[in-house]
C-alpha cells in the first residue's frame, strides 16, 4: 500500500484528536502531535509548516494531492533552536514557540535529511546548517 501524504497527515490528525505524542517521517516531510492535541505537518527543505490539529480538533489541511504533484498552502516557517521550535506566520511575520513540540526528534531528523545532501544541493534548499538546530 503506497503511503502518502494526505494520509500521513489523518493518521497525525487522529493521533491529536486522540491527545497522543506521535512523531513521523515520510520523506521530507514531518509531522507531529502533542498530548494537548496540537498537530503539525512541516517541510524541511524551505523550512514551512502548517497546524492540521488544534486542541483536539482536526483541522482542514491546505493539501491539494494528485499523483504527480503535491500543493501546500504553507502558514509558517519553522527553525529548530536553543532546545525549541520557533515558528513564523507567513501572514503577519509574528513570532512563536511550539512549546510541546519535540525539538530533539526534529533536530535529528534534519541531521538524518541533511546527511543525504551533497554540498551543492544543501546550498540551493534552505534547509538550515547544523549551527541553526544547535540546541
Amino acid at each position: 500500500m503506497k503511503m502518502t501524504l494526505m494520509s500521513a497527515v489523518l493518521d497525525i490528525q487522529q493521533d491529536a484528536v486522540g491527545r497522543k505524542e506521535m512523531f513521523r517521517e515520510l520523506g521530507v516531510f514531518f509531522l507531529f502531535s502533542t498530548a494537548g492535541g496540537n498537530a503539525w505537518l512541516m517541510e524541511m527543505t524551505d523550512c514551512d509548516c502548517v497546524q492540521v490539529a488544534k486542541d483536539g480538533t482536526a483541522l482542514q489541511a491546505p493539501i491539494d494531492e494528485n499523483s504527480e504533484t503535491i500543493e501546500i498552502n504553507w502558514s509558517h516557517t519553522f527553525v529548530v533552536s536553543k532546545k525549541q521550535v520557533e515558528i513564523t506566520a507567513y501572514a503577519d511575520q509574528s513570532v512563536a514557540l511550539l512549546k510541546a513540540a519535540p525539538w530533539r526528534a526534529l533536530k535529528d531528523a534534519m541531521n538524518r535529511i541533511r546527511k543525504k545532501f551533497t554540498r551543492e544541493q544543501l546550498q540551493k534548499i534552505h534547509l538550515p546548517t547544523p549551527d541553526q538546530t544547535a540546541g
